[in-house]
């Protein structure tokens, strides 16, 4: 897993920013994630499950295992949690390897390898953390409420790209004309789909040369306050219980948050 990049060149602080394309992704965001999840009617043992994946992906540095969430939450047998993985899987609340059936990613976080990883300078029993896209990364320390500090790489030249993100605002990062693309084509998974075209990138010029080839270059590019309010939009809340049923906080991972 990469390491921490070191000393950023940029310490102007930004903020999310609320702009008109910031909006209109954030809507179609939501549907994808959060208003899926309450669309879906989703049961509060579903929810439990998908509560208690996304606490332990930063506290194990993975998913946790089958037999973990079995143990963890009470349930009756291994085939009990499938159906529920399954059910998961099909909301797209997660995703499930093809062959394996083994829990791939749940958004933000990602199991396989990618190019953005994310660390928790303040929080001690947290471990290094995939993300499976750029806006995932920037998301994940509005959903744990801890500082992060993001590891990633230009999607077209492959350069180091750093991003600290303190008390919810980016306070430096390098090069200093990264910008993120966001693709909107969207078919089954977002997995499969859209979340491979959220990348960073060290300038413009270099999400355009990215796109020339690409076979659908849908989408748009944001700066990084525009990212950030994407971001937060989307993940804030994901921690937040989406049926009627209050769970146990023994799911959730300690509070350190210094907002």
């Amino acid at each position: 897993m990469r390491g921490n990049l070191g000393a950023t060149d940029q310490t102007a602080t930004i903020g999310p920013k609320a702009s008109e394309t910031a909006r209109e992704l954030l809507s179609i965001a939501e549907s994808m994630l959060g208003g899926r999840l309450s669309q879906a009617g989703i049961r509060p043992q579903e929810e439990a499950v998908r509560q208690y994946i996304l606490t332990q992906y930063p506290l194990l540095g993975r998913a946790p295992t089958r037999q973990e969430i079995v143990a963890a939450l009470g349930l009756r047998s291994a085939d009990e949690l499938q159906r529920i993985l399954e059910r998961l899987h099909s909301i797209d609340s997660l995703y499930l390897d093809n062959a394996s059936r083994e829990i791939r990613l749940a958004y933000p976080f990602s199991t396989v390898p990618t190019k953005h990883v994310v660390r928790f300078p303040d929080w001690d029993e947290a471990k290094p953390v995939y993300a499976q896209c750029a806006v995932d990364a920037l998301g994940i320390p509005f959903m744990v409420g801890h500082n992060a500090s993001i590891g990633s790489s230009c999607a077209h030249c492959g350069g180091p790209i750093a991003i600290e993100v303190l008390d919810g605002a980016i306070v430096a990062y390098q090069p200093a004309e990264t910008v993120v693309w966001v693709g909107t084509s969207r078919s089954d998974h977002a997995a499969t789909s859209c979340c491979p075209t959220m990348n960073f990138f060290c300038s413009s010029p270099h999400v355009q040369a990215w796109r020339q080839p690409q076979p659908d270059p849908t989408g748009h590019e944001l700066n990084l306050g525009e990212a950030l309010y994407l971001a937060k939009g989307i993940f804030e809340d994901l921690l937040k219980v989406h049926s009627r049923t209050e769970l146990s906080t023994r799911t959730r991972p300690q509070s350190h948050d210094q907002r």
